[in-house]
C-alpha cells in the first residue's frame, strides 16, 4: 500500500503507540562520536505506521523510506529529541566516507583538462565558473548570490543570448547540492553550463533555449557542507551547513511551521528567487533516483497535478530510454511520484518556491549513491541531460503574453493572471517587469481573469492550450482613474474640458507643458493624437483620418514630463 494511502488511516491509528525499542550502548557511542566529530549523524530505524512520521518529520531530517525502514540525519539537538521516542536505531557510515577511494578531485593547478570524471576543489569550482564567463562574455555572466557562513562564495551562472540585458522572457533556475553530500548534481550542473555555452552555435535546440529564456544555474547551494573536510576534497562532506542544519528543512512552510531554523544560505536562496521571478525551477539531490513534484507538506493535490504528471513522466521516461534498466525506477518503477506520497516534508525549498514565488519546481534525485564514484559521473550525465533540456523547454509552453495599459501601452508589472475554476494554493502567476507573464498548464480550454491595482479586471474565455505549444494571449487593461498601477491618487492636476464652437477645449491645470495627448474610445483605442507642447488643446471631434467621430463618451489622456492624467467626458457635435 502506498504511503499516501496509509496516511489516510490517521484517524484510526491516532490512538495507537509505536513499538518501543532500546538501542544498545554501542550504537549510542557511535552516534555520539559522529556528532562530536562531524556535528551530524546518519542512522536507520523502522516504523510500524507512516502515521509515526507525521511527528518525526519535525524532529529529524528524513532522507529516504524503503518499506518501513527510514534513513535519517540529525544534529545533536535533533538526535536528543529522537532518542525520547525510544526507537531501536542503527548508526550508518556517512555516505561521503563509504568509498573515499572512488572520489577523484580536480584542480586547474594540478590537472588539465577537466574531463567531467572528477569533483572540483572549491578553488577549481570558482575558476571554472569565472572561465565560463570569460570564454563566453556575450552568453554568460556569474553572479554571487551571497556568501556561506564559512565565507565561501555561492555562485550562479546566467546564460542568455543578451546576457547583460534584462529582456521580457521567462526565467529558469537550476539549483543543486542544497544537501552538501549530494554532489552528483553539482558536477552535472557544471557540465550543463558548459554544454549550453559550447553548443550554442552548433545545436538548434540549445540555441532556441538560450535565445528564448534566461537560464540560471547554481551548482552548489551549500559549499560549507560539500567541503566540510576542507576546500580540496568532497570526501567527508555532510548534509547540513556549517551550523549542522538541513537547509532543505529550513524554509518557511505553507503549513505555517516555525521559521526558527532558517539559515543564512536559506535566506540567500529566498532573496535570489525573490529578485528573479523564475517561471520554473529544478532542485537536484542524491540518495535516490526519482523526480518528485509538489506538494510535500500536505496531502492535497496541486491544481496543476495533470501538468506535473505529464512533465515528470516525460523526464523519467526519457531517462529510462537512455539508461540501464535498473536506473531511475523510484518507488514504483515509474521514476516519478508526488512528494507527499513518498514522505511528508516541512521546510522544503520546493514547497516554498511554489507557495511564495508562484514558481513550478521539482526535486530530482539523480543517484542512489550520494557521493557517486567519480568515474560514474559521465554516465549519469548521459542518462539525464536530454531530460534537463526537456524540462527547461516546458517553460516556453502553456499560456503566455503581455499585460499592458490599454491607453499608454505600458507594461503592467504585477498584473495577476488567474485561471478560473482551477487556480488555488498560490498556483496563479503575476506579470513580470516587462508586463510579460507565463502560465505553464496542461492541454485544455480555460477561462482567465487578469487584474491589477487601479485597473478594471478582464476575463477571457475559450483559451485553448495544446501540450508542447505556446498559446499567446496579450491583454490590455483599462485604468479609469489614469493613476499608474500601484500608486495612490493624492492631489493630482485635473483636466478642464469645456465646449467651444468647434468641439471641446482640453486644459491641463499644471505648469508643465504637455508631452503627449490623445483622445481614446472607452475600450482604449486611440481615436485622435493631439498636438503637444502646450497646456490648452482643442479637439474638433475628428479622428486621425480626419473623419467626424460619433457622439458619446471618450477618454482624454495627457502626459507631462512628470505625470499622466486621464479623464472621461461626453462629446457631441
Amino acid at each position: 500500500m502506498k504511503w499516501a494511502k496509509l496516511f489516510l488511516l490517521a484517524v484510526v491509528l491516532a490512538g495507537s503507540a509505536h513499538t518501543v525499542f532500546a538501542s544498545n550502548p554501542g550504537e549510542y557511542n557511535r552516534a555520539m562520536q559522529y556528532l562530536n566529530e562531524r556535528g551530524e549523524v546518519c542512522f536507520t530505524f523502522y516504523v510500524n505506521s507512516p502515521l509515526e512520521l507525521l511527528q518525526l518529520t519535525n524532529v529529524i531530517s528524513i532522507d529516504n523510506i524503503t518499506g518501513s525502514e527510514v534513513f535519517a540525519y540529525a544534529n545533536k539537538q535533533e538526535f536528543a529529541e529522537f532518542l525520547k521516542y525510544n526507537y531501536y536505531y542503527e548508526v550508518q557510515t556517512p555516505p561521503s566516507l563509504v568509498d573515499p577511494a572512488s572520489i577523484k578531485m580536480w584542480d586547474p593547478s594540478s590537472r588539465l583538462p577537466y574531463e567531467w570524471d572528477s569533483y572540483p576543489t572549491f578553488s577549481g569550482y570558482v575558476t571554472m565558473m569565472e572561465k565560463f564567463a570569460a570564454d563566453y562574455p556575450t552568453l554568460c555572466k556569474i553572479e554571487q548570490m551571497g556568501t556561506s557562513i564559512k565565507g565561501r562564495k555561492i555562485l550562479a551562472a546566467k546564460i542568455s543570448d543578451n546576457v547583460n540585458v534584462e529582456e521580457p522572457e521567462p526565467l529558469f533556475f537550476h539549483q543543486s547540492t542544497i544537501h552538501g553530500d549530494e554532489v552528483t548534481g553539482y558536477v552535472l550542473m557544471l557540465r550543463l553550463i558548459d554544454y549550453l555555452l559550447s553548443n550554442y552555435t552548433k545545436d538548434a535546440r540549445v540555441k532556441r533555449l538560450v535565445d528564448s529564456m534566461q537560464i540560471w544555474i547554481n551548482p552548489d547551494a551549500n559549499p560549507d557542507g560539500t567541503y566540510k573536510a576542507g576546500d580540496n576534497t568532497v570526501v567527508g562532506s555532510q548534509r547540513g551547513n556549517s551550523n549542522n542544519v538541513d537547509l532543505n528543512r529550513s524554509f518557511p512552510s505553507p503549513t505555517g511551521t516555525s521559521e526558527a531554523q532558517k539559515q543564512p544560505e536559506t535566506q540567500i536562496t529566498m532573496d535570489f528567487t525573490k529578485k528573479y521571478p523564475f517561471v520554473m525551477q529544478a532542485d537536484y539531490h542524491g540518495g535516490f533516483e526519482i523526480i518528485v513534484y509538489i506538494w510535500g507538506c500536505w496531502a492535497k493535490n496541486h491544481p496543476d497535478k495533470d501538468w506535473w504528471v505529464n512533465v515528470c513522466k516525460e523526464y523519467a521516461d526519457t531517462v529510462q530510454d537512455n539508461a540501464p534498466s535498473n536506473y531511475f525506477q523510484g518507488t514504483n518503477g515509474s521514476g516519478y511520484q508526488n512528494a507527499y506520497a513518498w514522505y511528508k516534508v516541512e521546510g522544503e525549498r520546493m514547497n516554498y518556491c511554489a507557495w511564495w514565488d508562484h514558481s513550478r519546481d521539482v526535486t530530482i534525485e539523480l543517484s542512489n549513491t550520494k557521493v557517486l564514484g567519480a568515474s560514474n559521473l559521465p554516465n549519469h550525465w548521459n542518462y539525464n541531460y536530454r531530460s534537463f533540456l526537456n524540462y527547461m523547454e516546458q517553460t516556453l509552453y502553456g499560456i503566455r503574453g503581455f499585460v499592458t495599459d490599454s491607453i499608454t501601452g505600458q507594461p503592467i508589472k504585477g498584473a495577476r493572471v488567474f485561471v478560473n475554476n482551477r487556480d488555488a494554493d498560490s498556483s496563479h502567476v503575476y506579470a513580470q517587469t516587462g508586463g510579460d507573464y507565463y502560465r505553464p498548464i496542461n492541454a485544455g480550454t480555460y477561462s482567465l481573469t487578469f487584474s491589477a491595482n487601479g485597473y478594471q479586471p478582464k476575463t477571457i474565455t475559450g483559451v485553448a492550450v495544446q501540450n508542447k505549444k505556446a498559446t499567446i494571449l496579450n491583454v490590455k487593461l483599462y485604468n479609469p482613474s489614469g493613476i499608474s498601477n500601484g500608486s495612490s491618487s493624492g492631489n493630482r492636476p485635473r483636466i478642464s474640458i469645456l465646449p467651444n464652437n468647434k468641439g471641446v477645449t482640453l486644459s491641463l491645470n499644471d505648469a508643465g507643458a504637455v508631452k503627449t495627448a490623445g483622445i481614446y474610445s472607452m475600450d482604449g483605442r486611440l481615436v485622435k493624437q493631439l498636438p503637444a507642447g502646450q497646456k490648452s488643446i482643442s479637439w474638433d471631434g475628428t479622428n486621425n483620418a480626419g473623419r467626424k467621430t460619433g457622439n458619446g463618451c471618450y477618454l482624454v489622456r495627457i502626459a507631462t514630463a512628470t505625470k499622466t492624467i486621464t479623464e472621461s467626458f461626453v462629446f457631441s457635435h
